[in-house]
């Protein structure tokens, strides 16, 4: 577990190194355009669309493709971590604290090294009127990462001689069972991946050739988050959710099923406007090692109202659900008391 995750680590760090030095050194690492088709020029002419679009030039990947061993990593690093976090073994679950505090320290400390670098003063124009505020975002995930792996650290210094415990695999009545609790946290940990780097991506000079590497492990990460989500979806029917607490209040009780069922059209939208957004400018996705087909003709149609809801809309309604979800969380367990409510998905 924690040789996998000083692996992810020390890729992910050099990743963004390599990010961060390629833009505070003004290097250009631009693939070779592909050839532009005299149909694709008029269309661009007739559309008035950026440069480049409806060209699938992005196919290219890394050197023994790293970008896809790159996100494998980061996908069994948050499988590990979840596992570890949720095992019924009290000196595993310590082992589950440092492994997170390590990736969290990583990408905390990472996106701040580049921020002090002065790679976010770097960044493009701003296309969209929100797109000002993405040097800020940077930071401040970077310094909730590092929180919370400062907040990991502790609850590892602090975890010696955790006893063991026991878990059910499926769901109980008053608490999640094991794959369940799998489940949540992969995803959460696949989230926490995701989100500060699709806003470094769309924040950074398209002439950077790292940047495709960076869409290699973005997309194909998104996929899995998707297909993570169809497998909770299925899981809750087949082991039916606890119920809420009875300590919450109806106002509380109705709040939370909202935050819950905005949560998973939250997690359904990310990916599917990625790919919608992606495909409609004629650009591959990707799924590790692999391309998804282009299912139809690029058209600015597609594009903007797609790139709009992933790029603007989805973001800050995430940050708004996850801080309710969060915060609520936080008050049923050390304002109101209610211990039982965070442990029920906690270990």
């Amino acid at each position: 577990m924690r040789t996998l995750s000083c692996l992810v680590f020390l890729l992910t760090v050099e990743l963004l190194a390599q990010v961060g030095l390629a833009l505070a050194a003004d290097v250009q690492l631009s693939e070779p355009a592909a050839p532009v088709s005299a149909q694709s020029v008029v269309m661009q002419q007739k559309q008035d669309v950026p440069e480049g679009f409806g060209i699938a030039n992005n196919d290219h990947r890394a050197p023994y493709h790293l970008d896809s061993w790159v996100g494998l990593a980061m996908l069994f690093s948050a499988l590990g971590i979840a596992v570890a976090l949720n095992h019924p073994s009290g000196a595993t679950r310590r082992i589950g604290y440092f492994s997170c505090a390590l990736v969290l320290l990583g990408i905390g400390g990472g996106l701040l090294l580049m921020r002090f670098n002065g790679v976010f003063a770097n960044f493009e124009e701003a296309a969209l009127p929100p797109d000002v505020a993405k040097p800020f975002l940077l930071t401040f995930q970077a310094l909730l990462a590092i929180v919370g792996g400062l907040y990991m650290l502790w609850l590892g210094a602090t975890a010696n001689g955790e006893p063991d415990k026991t878990f059910a695999n499926a769901n109980e009545e008053a608490r999640y069972g094991q794959y369940s609790r799998y489940l949540h946290w992969v995803t959460a940990f696949i989230f926490l991946l995701l989100m500060p780097m699709g806003v470094l991506m769309s924040a950074l000079s398209h002439d950077i050739g790292l940047l495709q590497y960076m869409y290699v492990i973005h997309k194909a990460l998104g996929f899995t988050l998707l297909i993570l989500v169809f497998v909770r979806l299925i899981w809750n029917h087949v082991s039916p959710r606890p119920a809420l607490s009875r300590s919450l209040n109806p106002w509380e009780s109705k709040l939370a099923h909202i935050v819950h069922i905005s949560l998973y059209v939250v997690l359904f939208a990310f990916p599917i406007t990625g790919y919608m957004m992606s495909t409609g400018a004629g650009k591959w996705s990707h799924f590790f090692f692999v391309d998804t087909p282009l299912l139809f003709e690029p058209s600015m149609e597609i594009v903007r109202p797609f790139g709009l809801l992933h790029k603007v809309l989805l973001p800050y309604l995430f940050y708004l659900i996850i801080f309710g979800h969060v915060v609520g969380a936080l008050k049923h367990h050390y304002i109101d008391g209610d211990v039982d409510s965070v442990r029920r998905m906690v270990s």
